[in-house]
């Protein structure tokens, strides 16, 4: 079962973003961690939603930037989740997003270095995954966003990503909103 309170833990997070999104919304989801959450925990929702995620060799490069192109063809709104190395990986999409008429909100899921190994066997071990499976950044989601020029929500906790879920699904105005939620590695391999 999902568990709802405490700390905010990926599933719990691609759940409420897209019972958050608003009704006839594109949902862009990035591959690794983001794709399998929202496949695995999304519920079922009455309203309409189109779901995309990319594949291929590269995996995370270019995510926002999809979301992005696909946005400005999508008639309502468009969201899209993606991790912090997928953001990291395409910071050429917050100088393309000055151009945008239209509002879209990209989620960042922020663990501080990716964690999709960390599900596997070698993330138990005591030497060898830290140094060279999890990629810590010297710079993050946030900084680069408000590097260039974007307005940033930074959340920890379930009431701090309702609010900011519920803003953006209420901007009317142009351009690349950005929801930065920091997450535990521990807590959410735990989950």
């Amino acid at each position: 079962p999902l568990v709802e309170s405490g700390p905010l833990w990926e599933g719990q997070l691609a759940r409420r973003v897209a019972e958050a999104a608003p009704n006839g919304a594109l949902l862009h989801v990035a591959s690794s961690m983001p794709i399998r959450d929202l496949d695995s925990f999304a519920l079922a929702r009455e309203a309409p939603l189109t779901a995309t995620a990319s594949r291929g060799v590269n995996g995370i490069d270019g995510t926002l930037c999809t979301a992005l192109g696909l946005a400005a063809r999508h008639k309502g709104a468009a969201w899209a989740i993606l991790g912090d190395l997928a953001t990291l990986h395409d910071a050429g999409a917050f100088v393309l997003a000055a151009n945008l008429s239209r509002p879209v909100t990209a989620v960042v899921i922020d663990n501080g270095g990716g964690n999709i190994f960390g599900f596997l066997p070698i993330g138990q071990h005591p030497t060898a995954f830290e140094p060279h499976f999890f990629t810590p950044q010297a710079l993050t989601p946030t900084t680069l966003a408000r590097g260039l020029g974007r307005l940033v929500a930074e959340v920890t906790d379930a009431d701090g990503l309702s609010a900011a879920l519920a803003s953006e699904s209420a901007r009317r105005d142009g351009g690349l909103g950005v929801i930065v939620v920091r997450v535990d590695r521990a807590t959410n391999l735990s989950q």
